[in-house]
């Protein structure tokens, strides 16, 4: 056997330095600076029960296409939904929008009587040349016309001049102009109304939908409403939840416990290449342990020919050491003539089939094809609640576990070596 565990482990300067360290550690976690922090974090996990769950926003349409915000897309959606003749609702959408003219409230209005065909149009173009976001033409009776900012504001005093236009190209028509923002925000023009999305929600929200049969209809108007909701209105109000509140006041205590998380990890760390070290003990071994990486490497000299890399890997970093519940371990194969190490050890298999069965070690498995040995080691409890002499065991037991594959793989090297 080409590796065996150091039995002089207990003498090494070094290891014992390093383990007296961590027992000491190990022994006085409760102290009183521990203690006034263990109180305040309670205090918070209380006060979490009760903050209001901050519900995820929903997949819309817009936010699908990456639009949210986008005033053209937005525009195009609330040009669907207003017109009557694509919507798959009717005029009732339209009807709440003149609604919030005083002298179309409770109207009873018959489009096809009373004003005749209803036309919306995208960007509308002006004679002088000017467009503005959405016009509607509902017979030769009325004329609504939106401008709508979301992130944007008025170029300008557009709306000055979107009013002259309109009533220079539809003076016989009674005129509504709306100012859509997300606050409701004064347009340069007093002609304009100003309506927020908080009103246009609460409007179309009232749209008695009972009769409408046609589902798919129903779920892009739902969604409009939704998309309003859930992020345009957003920038009305405060974005920030209470739990951020509650973590930048208490940001320093934080803070300085991470920072003990990592330097308490590092010294963890330090422990398990120690105890990596002690195993490995021959100079045919190199240990490649960084922790700031997820993996650890132990390599041989010779598990490394032209375009083939072979080694032991464990997963885990120094960071995560003390909230992981389990470590894999495995021997991993790279390189550009990977394939050709790994078809001769598959011919060689079958002789050592019994003891990867004995040991519960999985050989090739379909999520790490390059493996030719994988295993998943439980830990008996968070690293942190183990004593140093725990620890060293667990480690010490993975790695004697596969010591069993060192001679295969070197047998295969050799054969496929003198090819």
């Amino acid at each position: 056997m080409v590796v065996v565990y150091n039995s002089e482990m207990d003498n090494n300067y070094e290891s014992k330095k390093l383990i007296g360290k961590l027992e000491d550690r190990y022994v006085s976690l409760v102290n009183s600076e521990l203690e006034s922090y263990r109180n305040i974090l309670a205090g918070i996990k209380n006060v979490t029960r009760y903050l209001p769950v901050t519900k995820p926003r929903s997949e819309t349409i817009p936010a699908i296409f990456d639009k949210s915000f986008d005033e053209n897309f937005i525009s195009d959606y609330l040009a669907y939904v207003l017109d009557p003749d694509r919507n798959g609702i009717g005029f009732l959408p339209l009807l709440k929008i003149l609604g919030v003219r005083k002298q179309y409230q409770g109207l009873g209005i018959e489009f096809g009587k009373d004003i005749g065909r209803v036309e919306v149009t995208r960007e509308y173009t002006f004679q002088n040349g000017v467009r503005i976001d959405l016009l509607i033409k509902l017979g030769e009776v009325i004329v609504v016309g939106i401008e709508n900012k979301i992130s944007s504001g008025e170029t300008g005093k557009q709306t000055i001049t979107y009013a002259s236009s309109v009533k220079r190209e539809f003076p016989d028509y009674d005129i509504l102009l709306f100012y859509l923002t997300p606050q409701g925000a004064r347009p340069a023009s007093r002609e304009f109304q100003p309506i927020s999305y908080a009103n246009v929600l609460d409007l179309l929200s009232t749209v008695n939908l009972k009769g409408v049969n046609d589902l798919r209809k129903l779920v892009i108007y739902q969604d409009l409403l939704n998309h309003i909701r859930e992020y345009i209105m957003i920038k009305k109000g405060i974005t920030i939840t209470e739990k951020t509140k509650l973590y930048i006041e208490h940001s320093e205590m934080i803070e300085d416990l991470w920072e003990s998380v990592k330097k308490d990890s590092s010294s963890y760390f330090d422990l398990i290449t120690h105890v990596i070290r002690n195993y490995f003990t021959a100079d045919i071994w190199n240990i490649e342990f960084r922790e700031a990486r997820s993996f650890q490497q132990v390599v041989k000299e010779n598990w490394v020919p032209k375009d083939i890399w072979i080694h032991f890997e464990f997963s885990f970093s120094a960071e995560d050491l003390f909230f992981i519940d389990s470590i894999r371990f495995m021997v991993d194969v790279e390189g550009k003539r990977k394939d050709v190490f790994l078809d001769s050890f598959d011919r060689d298999y079958p002789g050592i089939k019994e003891m990867y069965k004995g040991r519960d070690i999985l050989y090739r498995p379909s999520h790490r094809r390059n493996a030719i040995g994988f295993k998943e080691f439980k830990l008996p409890k968070r690293i942190f609640m183990m004593k140093p002499a725990e620890i060293e065991s667990f480690f010490i037991k993975m790695s004697e576990e596969f010591s069993f594959l060192i001679e295969p793989i070197d047998k295969v090297l050799a054969k496929i070596g003198k090819k």
